[in-house]
């Protein structure tokens, strides 16, 4: 039986009413804490008991002390003398605890209560409240960004797709802890003004931990449908993320335990941050090109490879719906096919092609793309950005753009040919049917029968 364990708690810094009924209930279970923080909080086993708890605020101190400052140590001599000792520490929050039925209360005056909870909110979790709000911000708006300039890669890109929900749900709770916490503050100094009372601080946990769930089942639903690389790129930050956490607390530790001033604490904290955060960079882009080069990072591996004019090529074999021996008769066998899918709920995008080797560029080519739209309303808005997908920035007369062509040769409800230079006609086609697009890509203009048998193929492909 282990006599200490950890759990993930989600109270605000500020919440010192629910975290004094949480530890009174963990009191009565058997725990008693041992040191809080951010996510993880350390518990050791005790007798079950009725323990009364009193959370208070020193917003002097700081988490670079190596130990209680003078003034910290006399509020804990005062705090003895009254009954109540100190059970643990986190930054300017201390912990006390009485077996007491009826115990001398720690804080009777609630305007100056109000105030030193303000206070140290102002010099502990707003700041970092307001960096990470604004990141959350920076990534929504990011990922809208992505959204305006392609729908059609945002909306099939699982990495996308799920990430702006997962910013979103992060955002709001950073937005609702300001909220709540600036709600109560003022509330809370008008009812100690007028009345003298302290107002309770009840912030609802399960909806905080319920929230963060969630955006942990966005961004996990992410992170599965990553190629390789992009994944084994999360897991590398991650994983050097907590390593670096856990080397710069462990200085910090042992710079608390050599009792080395708060200057030397923070600045040695922050250098080691600087320079970990520089060798993780440094390391990461070095092993993604080791990777590249070696292959090992690639999501599928080739069929083949050969050499051409002293370069290496490769070649695939994967299954593609249509293919050029469909379309047309020939002899030539040693084709490369290539399949790339990324799906989402909302859309999938279906990339193929079909292609010979470097020593044989007579032979003819086929490239298509599929887009399947799974929610009708975002088809519009699909086909738009399919449609202008050509335009860019070039002028008018340079501009290639796609026109209304007859979609009767190809069973489609409509059609569409691009043009460059606004009257030259390409081999380029966009399909649309009513729950997909497809954009197809012929080496020349093809025949009716081609037409028909692409569209017949194409309209039902997977």
């Amino acid at each position: 039986m282990k006599d200490t364990k950890r759990r993930f708690e989600a109270f605000s810094f500020f919440d010192h009413t629910g975290i004094q009924a949480h530890l009174e209930e963990m009191a009565a279970k058997g725990w008693m804490v041992e040191q809080p923080g951010p996510y993880l909080w350390r518990y050791r086993r005790i007798e079950p008991q009725r323990l009364h708890f009193a959370v208070t605020y020193f917003p002097a101190a700081s988490e670079f002390d190596p130990g209680p400052t003078e003034g910290q140590q006399t509020y804990q001599d005062y705090c003895e003398s009254a009954g109540w000792h100190l059970s643990a520490r986190w930054g300017q929050m201390q912990i006390f605890c009485t077996a007491e039925e009826d115990p001398v209360p720690l804080e009777t005056d609630a305007l100056t209560q109000v105030d030193t909870v303000h206070r140290t909110m102002k010099r502990s979790s707003l700041p970092g409240m307001a960096v990470v709000a604004a990141l959350a911000l920076f990534q929504v708006c990011f990922q809208l960004r992505l959204f305006w300039e392609d729908p059609v890669d945002f909306l099939s890109t699982p990495s996308s797709l799920y990430a702006l929900p997962a910013w979103l749900v992060f955002l709001g709770v950073e937005l609702y802890e300001f909220l709540f916490y600036f709600r109560w503050y003022k509330r809370a100094r008008a009812l100690a003004e007028a009345t003298g009372e302290f107002l309770p601080i009840r912030t609802h946990r399960r909806l905080s931990l319920l929230l963060l769930a969630v955006a942990f089942l966005f961004f996990l639903s992410a992170a599965l449908e990553h190629t390789r690389s992009t994944l084994f790129a999360m897991l590398f930050w991650l994983a050097a993320f907590v390593l670096i956490l856990l080397l710069i607390n462990a200085a910090k530790s042992a710079l608390k335990g050599l009792q080395a001033p708060r200057t030397v604490t923070r600045a040695v904290t922050v250098i080691m941050s600087v320079v970990l955060a520089a060798a993780l960079t440094g390391g990461m882009t070095a092993l993604i090109f080791r990777g590249i080069r070696s292959g090992w990072l690639e999501d599928r591996r080739p069929a083949e490879t050969y050499e051409y004019r002293g370069m290496a090529w490769k070649v695939y074999a994967d299954d593609i719906p249509l293919r050029i021996e469909d379309l047309t008769d020939t002899d030539y066998t040693r084709w490369s096919t290539e399949a790339r899918i990324s799906e989402t709920v909302l859309a999938a995008f279906r990339e193929y092609t079909q292609r010979p080797r470097m020593d044989a560029l007579g032979e003819p080519d086929l490239a298509y793309d599929i887009v399947e739209v799974k929610v009708p309303f975002l088809y519009g808005i699909c086909k738009k950005s399919m449609l202008e997908r050509y335009w860019f920035n070039d002028p008018a007369e340079y501009r290639s753009a796609y026109r209304p062509t007859d979609a009767a040769p190809w069973g489609a409800a409509e059609a569409y040919q691009l043009y460059h230079f606004q009257d030259e006609p390409s081999a380029r086609y966009l399909l649309c049917w009513p729950d997909r697009i497809v954009e197809i890509r012929f080496d020349e203009t093809p025949t009716a029968e081609q037409m028909a048998l692409a569209g017949e193929i194409l309209k039902t492909a997977d």
